[in-house]
């Protein structure tokens, strides 16, 4: 959750709000997922995003953060947000954030920057298990984390250390230590080396902010409503605004001073009562939000108790896989609301979302989830149907897409109840029957357990990938996993986030952010049958940064790229190494059919994609919606397509086929080649038709 603008206003008021404090020897109650944010995103230290993540970098980095708290004899307790609200109240923030973040990705051009501000799709998975590296306790919870934070942080008598604006609303009895304030990478060396150095922040006391605007505690929950917050958005309240309260304050705080002043001067029961007659039940709903209980359910969690407290919406087998998040809370979602919003990635809006590779492995999913109530239509009368929320192509916000589960289609499944007592062989053969992949072979072939199923997932992705996946891609790819997996800790060079290196090709972050789509909802099936492969490990499979960088040096060193020059390549230095990529190389190759895996050549001349310049016959890289559509082969005909740009005739559909033109709003081609006349201004949708379909 969130205040609007409050953040700011105490940073503003940071003298009078804010006191200095001595953290050591201590208990805290963390919020998990600010702090997994703030750890890959903070501004004191930002980890590259845009290449889809550097998860070895991010571990490093968790594991220096809770070093420096163990050296400070500071013990955390952390918890996580669990499922959403099954009553909705947070949908119209929900899809927000959901486009906001879709319109943080490539939107359709060349990376220019190095941060997006979006946090990689399996951080959450590096982050907790990080924690359960260090013996870090930890737990999710039911739903949204902030009522349960601060009723155990009540509750063990210690302060709270999270980024969300809420806590300043709360009665916290230690106080609340915003992330920010939190001086953990400024301890000296030579203080770290004692025998237990203190950790300098900052801390807020409610108490200090009802005293110095003269309001009670019983108006915070009021106060948080009429600014605006994750429930009710500040604009609901402009009218009642502008219609009761005497503006005496401008700027930057001018809308919180001026709430407060009105506030001090009121009786709660009467404003309470004003603001329910404006907006009726939602504000009731709202207000409760801010309600916490005595006591909290998940001390146990932390006290070494083996018994967890239950999630109603889940069989009793699957509780301690879901508070250790081993499930994702996305299962309850589906479960309760039949919906997900698919995960976000950077990506180039030109092509159709990356989550759409992943569509079979989510659809053996809801099957599973859903198993009880699919059987009960076995006539198919009344199908059951998820909606999906998947980002539109061509544009940078989600639409809804309804996936209809037939009886026949997932009479095989399992439902969660029976999956305890099926058969590890069972399990697997719902893995390789999802994917198309031979799992059996790669059992055999492949020693390390950890290596099966992200092979398989490759596999899956390079016949499932739109745009096709080029063997620079994959070869780019395969050499990161070989040096997870095959090179020795000290050998290894961890690409470390860098300015100086942003990469050029469209193609490249497609492509990987389809294999994390797959990958993602992959583990997600793994986990929900009980793990019949050992969980990815990310750190060792991916390095966003070192991939980007070697498809960029495969591309540019070599005319045409096939198994031998890319291997004398990436393995300049290292060629005893060569023979285990070959091995690894093959696992994937002798899985696919001919046309599968396109080939990179770069003698061939392509036209841009937003002009009729040609490229030089000498350049080693292609645009990505001409690479999308044909195998360059410098012997065949080349014509260009005047609905994509790419060359033409096509081996398969038109890469624009069903991509809508935002400029006539016709469908069949991209809107950089469109001819046709504008869509008529007063007939283009605006904010409010997107905002239809959220409700």
């Amino acid at each position: 959750m969130g205040v609007d603008q409050l953040t700011s206003f105490i940073r503003n008021n940071s003298d009078s709000l804010l006191e200095d404090y001595e953290l050591f020897n201590k208990k805290v109650v963390i919020d998990g997922n600010s702090l997994a944010y703030h750890l890959y995103l903070g501004k004191d230290k930002r980890i590259d995003d845009i290449h889809g993540g550097n998860y070895q970098e991010y571990q490093d980095e968790c594991m220096m953060f809770f070093e420096v708290l163990e050296k400070c004899r500071i013990k955390p307790y952390v918890l996580l947000d669990g499922a959403y609200d099954p009553g909705d109240a947070k949908i119209h923030t929900i899809m927000g954030r959901a486009n906001s973040k879709t319109r943080k990705s490539l939107s359709g051009r060349r990376g220019t920057k190095f941060h997006e501000g979006m946090i990689p799709l399996f951080a959450h998975e590096v982050f907790t298990k990080t924690m359960t590296k260090k013996d870090i306790p930890y737990t999710v919870c039911d739903f949204e984390a902030d009522n349960d934070i601060v009723a155990l942080a009540n509750e063990l008598r210690c302060p709270v250390i999270a980024t969300d604006s809420d806590f300043f609303i709360f009665e916290i009895t230690s106080g609340y230590i915003p992330i920010s304030e939190l001086q953990w990478r400024d301890i000296p060396q030579s203080e770290l080396d004692q025998e237990c150095p203190v950790l300098k922040a900052k801390i807020y006391h409610l108490k200090k902010f009802l005293e110095r605007f003269g309001i009670q505690k019983e108006f915070m929950p009021v106060f948080a409503n009429l600014v605006g917050n994750d429930y009710i958005p500040g604009c609901m309240f402009e009218t009642f605004y502008h219609n009761n309260i005497i503006t005496k304050y401008d700027g930057e705080d001018g809308k919180i001073m001026n709430i407060l002043d009105w506030l001090s001067g009121r009786n709660v029961a009467d404003v309470k009562r004003e603001m329910i007659e404006y907006m009726k039940e939602k504000l009731e709903n709202a207000l409760a939000m801010y309600d916490v209980k005595d006591g909290s359910k998940f001390l146990k969690c932390f006290e070494g108790s083996s018994t967890k407290p239950r999630m109603q919406h889940l069989p009793d087998s699957y509780t301690e896989s879901y508070r250790c998040r081993k499930l994702t809370p996305s299962a309850v979602n589906v479960i309760t609301n039949k919906r997900l919003i698919t995960r976000t990635t950077i990506e180039n809006k030109e092509q159709p979302s990356c989550n759409k590779a992943s569509l079979s492995i989510r659809k053996t999913l809801y099957g599973i989830l859903l198993k009880e109530e699919i059987d009960g239509d076995s006539t198919g009368d009344s199908p059951v149907r998820v909606t999906e929320y998947i980002r539109k192509d061509g544009e940078h916000y989600h639409v809804p897409s309804l996936i209809t589960l037939k009886y026949e289609d997932c009479s095989t499944l399992p439902s969660l109840g029976d999956i305890q007592s099926a058969s590890e062989s069972d399990k697997k053969a719902i893995i390789s029957k999802t994917l198309k992949v031979n799992t059996q072979k790669l059992d055999d072939q492949l020693n390390d357990p950890g290596l099966r199923l992200p092979m398989a997932v490759t596999i899956y992705w390079i016949k499932n990938a739109n745009p096709k996946v080029f063997d620079t891609e994959l070869h780019a790819l395969l050499h990161c996993i070989h040096k997870g997996y095959f090179e020795s800790t000290a050998a290894r060079q961890t690409a470390k986030s860098s300015e100086s290196f942003v990469c050029k090709e469209k193609h490249c972050f497609q492509a990987y952010a389809q294999w994390q789509s797959c990958m993602y909802y992959a583990s997600y099936l793994n986990s929900v049958l009980g793990e019949p492969y050992p969980m990815p490990d990310m750190t060792k499979l991916y390095e966003g940064t070192t991939i980007h960088q070697t498809c960029e040096t495969l591309e540019s060193t070599n005319r045409e790229v096939n198994l031998d020059n890319a291997i004398k390549t990436m393995f300049a230095e290292k060629s005893s190494l060569r023979g285990t990529y070959r091995l690894l190389y093959d696992v994937v190759e002798h899985q696919l059919k001919p046309g599968e895996l396109l080939t990179f050549r770069s003698n061939i001349a392509l036209p841009l994609a937003y002009g009729s310049q040609q490229r030089n016959p000498s350049q080693a890289t292609y645009d990505a919606t001409a690479r999308t559509s044909y195998p360059a082969s410098p012997s065949h005909p080349y014509k260009r397509c005047y609905r994509c740009g790419g060359p033409f005739p096509h081996v398969s559909d038109c890469p624009a086929k069903d991509s809508q033109c935002t400029k006539c709003r016709m469908k069949g081609h991209f809107t950089h080649l469109c001819k046709n006349p504008p869509y008529p201004p007063d007939k283009v949708p605006g904010r409010s038709d997107v905002d239809d379909w959220r409700r």
